[in-house]
């Protein structure tokens, strides 16, 4: 009729607690389902919903996975039943549907398991990216008090007859100097 008046609403918050949408079975509005296994435990009660919301049929959308959703067709332009086309067409659609949603799905848990990946990586490479600072200095913070003794080693090695006392001397402050700088690290 046009008006709404007296058909519910398919997204208030009450029809989504309707039996309809746990039906695993085809349900249609009038008649029989004999064709397609009958109305399973769902009885008149949920072919009344359907009648009340102005629709025609049930089609539970079930993939790979198990049952994602369910398709509810309204009524046909001219007022007549759903014939077997029309709903051969909507169990079609329906198996469709079913591999559609389930491949959005795991598209969707994939692209976050990306992101995750990603953000991972970011923080392997940060983490990398630190510990290659820590060793560079560290490494300088080393060299520098060893060249300082190794020099000074090697001068008092090979001109230890040409050096007075004093220049031993300060060679020998020099090395004790850069041992304490290595032990204090």
């Amino acid at each position: 009729d046009g008006s709404g008046e007296g058909k519910r609403d398919l997204f208030d918050n009450k029809a989504r607690d309707s039996s309809l949408f746990h039906l695993s079975e085809i349900l249609l509005a009038e008649g029989e389902n004999d064709s397609h296994g009958g109305a399973g435990g769902a009885g008149e009660g949920a072919r009344e919903e359907l009648r009340e919301w102005g629709l025609s049929a049930c089609v539970p959308v079930t993939g790979p996975s198990g049952r994602s959703a369910v398709l509810l067709a309204g009524q046909k332009a001219d007022g007549g039943a759903l014939d077997p086309y029309d709903l051969g067409f909507l169990v079609r659609f329906a198996e469709m549907a079913a591999i559609f949603i389930e491949n959005y799905l795991l598209s969707s848990y994939l692209l976050m398991q990306l992101e995750e990946l990603r953000e991972m990586r970011k923080r392997l490479e940060d983490s990398d990216r630190l510990k290659t600072e820590t060793i560079n200095v560290t490494l300088h913070e080393l060299r520098t008090p060893l060249s300082i003794i190794n020099g000074y080693a090697v001068m008092i090695k090979d001109h230890h007859r040409r050096l007075e006392e004093a220049e031993r001397r300060r060679c020998l402050e020099y090395i004790a100097s850069s041992c304490g700088r290595l032990n204090a690290i």
